[in-house]
């Protein structure tokens, strides 16, 4: 059954949850796909509209190419999750998460993260200059 995208938007704006989390239905030891690259950009547009948003974990994802434009600032956001993830777009989550109106944030979580696929590098903290 596919849901009509208009009017989850819909119902979405009708409501402000303060967390959101989604996961794939794979075990932990496997690496799989739940939110594809299409559906991203609706997923992220539905997030500014959730005000009371605070806690946000997101595995399973798979970024689109072009993701300039996709994060908006959150102010309410205590936690990111983002795991599993292939695509990821490192400037645009780095300007997010350095943005001066994200001051709530306290946690940021990156686990499996690629910049490409699965088989390319991985973000890691040892490649940065922060300890």
């Amino acid at each position: 059954m596919r849901l009509n995208v208009d009017m989850t938007m819909d119902m979405d704006i009708r409501c402000s949850p303060q967390r959101f989390r989604w996961t794939g239905p794979d075990p932990a030891h496997h690496f799989s796909i739940a939110i594809v690259s299409s559906a991203v950009g609706v997923l992220f547009r539905r997030f500014q509209t959730w005000t009371k948003l605070q806690d946000l974990h997101l595995a399973n994802i798979a970024f689109p190419r072009d993701a300039k434009e996709l994060f908006s600032t959150l102010p309410s956001l205590r936690t990111l999750y983002l795991g599993q993830a292939t695509l990821v777009p490192v400037i645009p989550l780095a300007c997010l998460l350095c943005d001066p109106r994200m001051n709530s944030l306290m946690i940021v979580r990156l686990v499996d993260c690629y910049v490409e696929s699965i088989w390319g590098p991985r973000l890691r903290r040892a490649d940065s200059n922060v300890q």
